[in-house]
């Protein structure tokens, strides 16, 4: 379904993908945030059963069919034109990893309000839109060459937003461009996860930072 405060150019075709070229994350020339998660951070709130950190690794373990975001805001700093990078792994789910999934929220404005770029352990990508009563699939779940599949595969995302545009890379390889509706002055960043019908999933993330 288009809708009218959308416009989407989507880079769907393998090909496309295998011939594209691999993109450095967060290429930004100002670090405004970075966490190896090597302790708790007030910022990502207090650890509860749903996520926090061991290991060096957040770890989000959300309820069955049920997803959680752990979301933050670079204080001081416009997320407007940011560059977002972080790296995700499903470590423990299973077997269907069809309805599985760990990703990168932008442009958030609420933890009901945001755009989500997501991969699958079974090889898919989509980017979806949610709001407060419904979820809007920008770009369908689709498989894609990008996206390294399977257990403990850890798959790079990043997020590079210009204005009311985004720019969407999995592993180096750009997957969608979009243009959208921000909150003012950008809005938070979070990792998302959503855990399938049968087991409770727990996906790992690593590696996390932005730059201008």
């Amino acid at each position: 379904m288009r809708t009218p405060f959308l416009t989407v150019v989507m880079l769907t075709i393998a090909a496309a993908f295998a011939a594209a070229p691999i993109v450095n994350a967060c290429e930004g020339n100002q670090t405004l945030l970075e966490d190896n998660f090597r302790t708790p951070r007030p910022m990502w709130g207090a650890p509860d059963e749903f996520h926090g950190i061991r290991d060096g690794k957040m770890l989000i373990m959300p309820n069955l069919n049920r997803d959680f975001m752990a979301s933050v805001f670079v204080r001081g700093h416009s997320l407007i034109d940011m560059d977002a990078c972080v790296d995700v792994a499903l470590a423990q789910g299973g077997p269907q990893l069809v309805h599985t999934y760990g990703g990168m929220a932008f442009w958030v404005g609420g933890v009901s309000e945001y755009y989500e770029l997501m991969i699958g352990p079974s090889g898919t990508f989509g980017v979806d839109r949610q709001l407060p009563n419904r979820r809007l699939m920008i770009v369908p779940f689709n498989t894609s060459t990008a996206v390294r599949s399977g257990l403990r595969q850890v798959n790079r995302l990043r997020v590079k937003t210009r204005g009311n545009t985004a720019t969407l890379y999995i592993n180096g390889i750009q997957v969608a461009y979009i243009t959208g509706q921000p909150p003012p002055r950008g809005g938070f960043v979070g990792l998302t996860a959503q855990s399938g019908p049968n087991t409770r999933d727990v996906y790992e993330f690593t590696n996390f930072k932005i730059t201008n």
